[in-house]
């Protein structure tokens, strides 16, 4: 299973791209969670989380993620 896990982000026309690498688990989702807050609190209202390179992504990563879904809604 995959042990590190990293983000990368960048804020593009408005839209907050966040890139994964790695283990999304409780410490993945809470950084994507993080970073997102980071920016929602600045305005940023649109996001994409490009997971291409999170091959596993555990119940609690999934509940972070849900929790970005449901502020944005």
């Amino acid at each position: 299973m995959e042990a590190e896990f990293s983000l990368t982000s960048e804020v593009k026309d408005g839209c907050l791209v966040i890139t994964t690498d790695g283990y999304v688990n409780n410490k993945g989702g809470e950084q994507i969670a993080d970073e997102f807050e980071k920016h929602f609190d600045k305005g940023v209202k649109k996001v994409i989380i490009n997971l291409a390179k999170s091959k596993v992504v555990n119940s609690i990563g999934i509940s972070f993620l849900i929790e970005i879904i449901e502020k944005l809604n």
